[in-house]
């Protein structure tokens, strides 16, 4: 009789221990998929915020092609945010990707319409592309792409 008092006592203490195990593991994973969850939601309200519209784009030497880009949405850029975008250049023969430089190949900005530093809503951004071969006579799209994903695009034509 002793042995099995003893034996469901242990089996008693082994089923507690467990539960709390699976019942750490669970509110450390439950923890992790809110702080997940958080982190997502931020991301996607910045996002949602976020709004750009080209509202022109020409090339105004064989090497040169400017664009005008408008700030719709409510989200403010600073400098940083603003060097983080890329441009994308297509022709019918491939896709070329831009980044921000000061000098040589890339783009360069200013903001048109500001007081200060940031691009913020109703305020434009004249930003100068520098491609690295003429462009050819041809039908191109210029796309803007913002830090975090959300482009606009605008075709137009060489001459």
């Amino acid at each position: 009789m002793g042995s099995a008092i003893l034996s469901e006592a242990i089996l008693t203490v082994a089923v507690v221990v467990a539960g709390a195990l699976v019942a750490q593991t669970f509110v450390v994973s439950l923890s992790e998929m809110q702080y997940s969850s958080s982190l997502a939601m931020r991301d996607f309200g910045k996002k949602i915020n976020t709004a750009v519209q080209i509202i022109y784009a020409t090339n105004t030497t064989p090497t040169n092609v400017t664009l005008w880009v408008k700030n719709v949405g409510f989200l403010s850029f600073n400098p940083q945010l603003i060097r983080m975008c890329d441009i994308l250049l297509l022709s019918p023969e491939r896709v070329t990707h831009y980044s921000y430089s000061n000098s040589g190949t890339g783009w360069t900005y200013r903001i048109l319409n500001g007081e200060d530093e940031k691009w913020d809503y109703g305020e434009t951004l004249e930003v100068n592309l520098s491609v690295s071969s003429p462009l050819q006579a041809g039908d191109y799209t210029v796309i803007f792409v913002t830090y975090n994903g959300v482009s606009s695009e605008y075709s137009f034509t060489v001459g």
